[in-house]
């Protein structure tokens, strides 16, 4: 029995591992947003800086973590045989809740999952209690500490709204202040600026980290604590004429000074205040086990977990393990960068493709604020008005994909902001999710700064409003999932054990496969984008064709492989053919967008090209439109149930499709040759061809109808296939002389 429960510490642990590679994919957007969004350094630089406040972060994380042992349930009601089992239930919850956060790119809170997981498995074995002893359930709040759970869920979820009104306020002031040209106030202004952001994240470190670290004494302590104000003053004041001098001396950039030192902060605070969320189980589990085993290791089911009730300290060698294991997590982990990508891209200055498609509360809030502005209007001052939106004056946006995605100006006050905030939170005590309060912030600074305009608005809003969404699924899953998890542990002993254990694995191992497939689009997607801004001419038509292209070599395995589940009626090879569809009308859609910076990147023959790239990204939108009204209509066929095409209607569409492919595959040779008008003839030929057998067999269909020879729903099935064929020979034909055209002009 004993090394039963050795092997579930064990588990634990490498689970905990885990949790710290999972738990900072997801966090390290909170330190790594800003100083990336502005590329105030080279990522490299980010992450040396980050890594090295993460490190010792970890060291000044050194003290009790009682939030695990006994802020949401009192152990000493429960035995170690249901303490462990709620760790476990907890650790799994929480590995494989922000994994799957991690492979959508949203960023959510560890503390948030660790308290809503911790009571949701208590609460599991709390009732197993209640009833096991015939116990009224009002009994329930005997084991479980509610009143402080629910109050830390509160203040975390109340620090969004102030988080993002605060940032919002900040940010109009500073850039009222500095405007976007804020690189000529950078002497005087952005020296007093810096050594009050500085100033300001100082406290923040003093405050988060110093009052956990083990190793300064508490008369240290004690003396910062009642001399803050002075030492606040003096650093703030000092920095402000060091900077001025710094600029006079060596040109420099003071608001670059304040994202990094920021980032470095940030980072600091993460691996102090959230290493709790990752080893806080664990080691309360290993405490269990030790006073299990310190007690002869009897009966596991009769010794009450009294030891967990106080704090203990950690062990210098796992917190040095965990910082090596959360810095090269922060090197290695690709599904960093995808949550990070999303709190950059919901923040960026400049237009681009959107991520989020938009929905009715994101439409109804937009439309909301534009009525409250329209009424503001009616009270502002002209005079005031006209010099303040002066100074909100953005400029032109620049449209090269490695460009910032905002300023410096806005990093700093980001990090400045957040750092406050969560800095005057732990000062009163109060238990705040870095995550959200970066977030927020970020976010805030984001609608001053108005980089959410009319044309991007309802997106972006789309966008928060689905990540806040996050946040709650994140409470009701990790307090679901856990209690779920902890009963089937319960009952299910060694066996439940070793098949949650075994799942996890799969589950995580998958999640990386589905996040490498994203990935992927990803990738595609940006190499799309990337040849928008400052390209040549020569570019634009290279991506044009390319495009063209990709297209055509998808349609012949579109419809062969529409065919042949047509045919078999199966419906897993339809949904491949469904999915190349979505694939292809996606990417279409991402080469339409970039039509506005295309065409502004012209030169002097941008109206023969713009043409030519207007009417190719048109006729390739037209052209994946019809697709998908062929696959996805067969598939819904199929996946319905209904009767399939008669063998006649089969053949039909067999011969049609031979026919369509073949014209298909010489106008990819035509294009791919390069051809000159010599060959236009022979294009209307093939197409002739092709539409005279839509007729020939639009007509048999007539009379299967009028005969009533195969059912209803196939005979609409089969009449809107062969119209799409027609309609995708005009659009290919179409394609081909906007192709002759522009070779004739080049």
């Amino acid at each position: 029995m004993e090394f039963y429960y050795l092997a579930i510490v064990v588990i634990l642990f490498l689970l905990a591992a885990t949790d710290l590679t999972v738990g900072v994919a997801n966090d390290a957007v909170n330190f790594l947003n800003s100083g990336w969004g502005s590329k105030a350094a080279s990522f490299k630089a980010l992450m040396i800086t980050a890594s090295i406040g993460v490190f010792i972060g970890a060291l000044f994380a050194g003290g009790m973590m009682e939030v695990a042992r006994s802020g949401v349930f009192h152990p000493q009601y429960f035995v170690f045989s249901e303490v462990i089992m709620i760790y476990l239930a907890v650790v799994l919850t929480d590995v494989l809740l922000i994994d799957f956060f991690n492979t959508l790119g949203l960023p959510t809170s560890t503390t948030v999952s660790l308290v809503s997981a911790l009571l949701g498995a208590a609460f599991s074995f709390a009732v197993i209690k209640v009833v096991e002893n015939a116990e009224s359930f009002s009994q329930i709040a005997t084991y479980i500490n509610t009143d402080k759970a629910l109050a830390m869920i509160s203040a975390i979820f109340i620090s969004i709204a102030i988080a993002f009104f605060v940032g919002v306020i900040l940010q109009y002031i500073a850039r009222v202040l500095f405007s976007f040209t804020f690189e000529r106030y950078k002497v005087v202004g952005g020296s007093i600026f810096a050594g009050i952001a500085i100033g300001l994240i100082s406290y923040f470190i003093f405050f988060k980290g110093m009052k956990s670290a083990s190793f300064i004494n508490a008369e240290t302590k004690e003396w910062v604590g009642a001399n803050i104000l002075i030492l606040e003053s003096i650093l703030m004041g000092g920095l402000a004429v060091l900077f001025m001098i710094l600029q006079g001396l060596f040109r420099l950039n003071v608001f670059k000074v304040v994202v990094i030192y920021g980032t470095f902060a940030l980072a600091m605070a993460f691996a102090g205040n959230d290493l709790v969320n990752f080893l806080g189980p664990s080691l309360a589990g290993l405490d269990a086990y030790n006073a299990y085993v310190a007690s002869g290791a009897g009966d596991p089911n009769a010794l009450y977990m009294t030891s967990l009730e106080g704090g203990a300290p950690t062990p210098t060698f796992l917190l040095l393990g965990a910082g090596a294991i959360m810095v090269l997590t922060l090197w290695f982990s690709k599904k960093t960068k995808t949550v990070i990508r999303t709190s950059v891209d919901l923040s960026r200055q400049n237009e681009g493709v959107e991520k989020f498609e938009s929905n009715p509360v994101s439409r109804s809030i937009v439309k909301m604020a534009i009525s409250i502005g329209k009424v503001l209007t009616l009270v502002q001052i002209p005079a005031v008005h006209r010099w303040i939106e002066k100074r909100l004056q953005r400029p032109a946006q620049n449209n090269d994909p490695d460009a910032p995605a905002f300023d410096m100006l806005r990093a700093a006050v980001s990090l400045t902001v957040a750092s406050s905030l969560i800095a005057i939170g732990t000062s009163l005590k109060l238990p705040l999710s870095t995550t959200y309060v970066t977030f927020m912030v970020a976010m805030g600074t984001s609608l001053s700064d108005r980089a959410w305009d009319r044309e991007s608005a309802v997106y972006r809003v789309s966008g928060v409003v689905t990540v806040i969404g996050g946040w709650f699924v994140t409470a009701f899953l990790a307090f679901a999932a856990a209690a779920v998890i902890a009963i089937i542990l319960h009952f299910g002993g060694l066996i439940a054990v070793v098949f949650m254990a075994a799942l996890a694995v799969f589950l995580l191992i998958r999640s990386k496969v589905v996040h490498r497939r994203r990935e992927k689009e990803h990738d595609e997607t940006e190499d799309i984008l990337r040849i928008e801004s400052g390209a040549d001419e020569s570019e634009i038509i290279e991506l044009s064709k390319t495009n063209v292209l990709y297209v055509l070599d998808h349609i012949q395995e579109i419809f062969s492989t529409t065919q042949q589940g047509l045919s078999k009626e199966k419906l897993k090879v339809l949904k491949k053919a469904d999915k190349l569809t979505r694939s292809i009308d996606k990417r279409t859609e991402v080469y339409k967008s970039t039509m506005n910076a295309t065409i502004s990147s012209l030169g002097e023959n941008y109206l023969t090209i713009g043409e030519y790239f207007v009417k190719n990204t048109d006729l390739l939108r037209e052209i994946a439109v019809s697709l998908s009204y062929i696959t996805h209509p067969v598939y819904q066929h199929v996946n319905n149930q209904h009767k399939n095409l008669s063998k006649s209607q089969l053949r039909d569409f067999s011969d049609l499709t031979s026919e369509f492919t073949g014209f298909a595959s010489f106008v990819r040779e035509l294009i791919v040759g390069d051809f000159g008008i010599e060959k236009l003839p022979v294009l209307i030929e093939k197409q002739t061809v092709v539409c005279n057998k839509v007729q020939e067999i639009r007509l048999q269909q007539i009379k299967r109808v009028k005969s009533k020879e195969s059912a209803s729903r196939s005979n609409l099935l089969f009449f809107n296939l062969i119209t799409e064929i027609q309609n995708l020979t005009k659009q290919l034909n179409d394609l081909t002389e906007n192709e002759l055209k522009f070779n004739k002009i080049k």
